[in-house]
């Protein structure tokens, strides 16, 4: 394959994957805040801030869920 096709499939991938924090900061942006993420999602409003500081790293897939997020692993091929 291309190595432009590699690069460009790498890019597109990226694209779509945030850490943890970013996934979480922007599903308290579209609630309006930490207090109405807490209240739509019914996860407590310090364990959110703990998502959103890096203190918890390792959430339950039914947190994610409740939050609208999945966790996705990847893997890259080294030849």
């Amino acid at each position: 394959r291309d190595e432009n096709v590699d690069h460009l499939l790498g890019a597109l991938l990226m694209a779509s994957l945030l850490t943890l924090s970013d996934a979480v900061r922007i599903v308290v942006e579209r609630h309006g805040g930490t207090r109405a993420a807490a209240r739509a999602t019914g996860l407590d409003k310090s364990f959110i801030s703990r998502l959103l500081n890096g203190h918890k790293v390792h959430p339950s897939e039914n947190t994610l869920k409740l939050l609208g997020l999945k966790s996705v692993p990847f893997y890259e091929v080294i030849e």
